[in-house]
C-alpha cells in the first residue's frame, strides 16, 4: 500500500544524491548560462569596440565629435590638455593608493555622431591608472556611447551581485557640470583580485576625487594651479 510512496522517496533521494555528487558541475553550468545571457545582452557598440581593440584609439578629432562637454575637447584650450591630463592622472593615482584598488579611471564625454546619425554623448577621453602588472583595459571603450557605457556598468553591478568572489568588484559614479545637470564623464575603480577589508571611506574618497576632477575638466587652468599649491 505504501510502495508508491517509498518509490517516490527513493527517487527523490537519488536526485538529491546526484545533485550533491555533481554540485560543482551544476554550479559551473549555472555560471555558463548566466555568462551566455550576459554576452547576448552586451550592447552592439561594445561588441564592435572589443573586436577592434587592437587598432589605435580614435582621437577626438576623428571620432565625429561636434560639441565638447569639457575643456579637454575644446579647441581653444588644446594647449592645456597635457596639464589637465597630468592633473587627472595624479588624482586617480592618489585615489588608487588610498583605497588600495587595482585600477582607477576616468572617461569624459563629448557629443558625437552615432552610426545611425544621432548626436549623443560619447566617450572622448580615457584616463586609467593601475598596478604595473595590469595592462590598460578601459581604452577599448573609446567613442563608446554614454548610454551603452552605463548599460555595461549596470551589467557589471548585476554580475557582481551574483558572483562577488569570482568577478572583479567595480564601483563608480558619473561626473557632472557646474549646475549638476549635464553628465560630462564617469569615474570608477576596480578590485580585480580579492577585495581588501573595507575601510568605510572608499565612496567618500571617490566623491572627493570626482569633485576635484570635475574642476580639471571644467575650470580655468588657474584654478588647477591653485589646487596644486594646497
Amino acid at each position: 500500500m505504501h510502495t508508491p510512496l517509498l518509490q517516490k522517496s527513493h527517487v527523490f533521494s537519488q536526485v538529491v544524491h546526484g545533485i550533491e555528487h555533481h554540485k560543482l558541475a551544476t554550479i559551473l553550468g549555472v555560471i555558463a548560462v548566466l555568462y551566455l545571457v550576459y554576452v547576448l545582452n552586451i550592447p552592439v557598440d561594445l561588441q564592435i569596440s572589443t573586436q577592434q581593440s587592437t587598432a589605435p584609439a580614435a582621437s577626438a578629432s576623428s571620432s565625429g565629435i561636434v560639441r565638447p562637454l569639457t575643456l579637454l575637447d575644446d579647441p581653444r584650450y588644446a594647449h592645456e590638455y597635457a596639464t589637465r591630463a597630468q592633473y587627472i592622472n595624479e588624482r586617480l593615482d592618489r585615489l588608487r593608493k588610498e583605497i588600495r584598488a587595482d585600477r582607477t579611471y576616468v572617461v569624459s564625454y563629448s557629443y558625437g555622431s552615432s552610426r545611425f546619425g544621432e548626436i549623443e554623448p560619447r566617450i572622448s577621453n580615457i584616463f586609467e591608472v593601475g598596478q604595473e602588472k595590469l595592462a590598460p583595459s578601459i581604452r577599448v571603450y573609446q567613442d563608446f556611447s554614454r548610454r551603452s557605457w552605463l548599460h555595461l556598468k549596470r551589467d557589471e553591478h548585476i554580475m557582481n551581485g551574483f558572483f562577488p568572489v569570482l568577478l572583479p568588484r567595480c564601483y563608480g559614479m558619473e561626473l557632472y557640470d557646474r549646475h549638476e545637470e549635464v553628465a560630462i564623464g564617469y569615474i570608477g575603480f576596480d578590485y580585480l583580485q580579492k577585495e581588501p577589508s573595507s575601510q568605510g571611506n572608499e565612496m567618500r574618497l571617490l566623491r572627493e576625487t570626482a569633485a576635484s576632477i570635475e574642476v580639471g575638466l571644467l575650470q580655468p587652468i588657474e584654478d588647477l594651479n591653485s589646487l596644486e599649491e594646497r
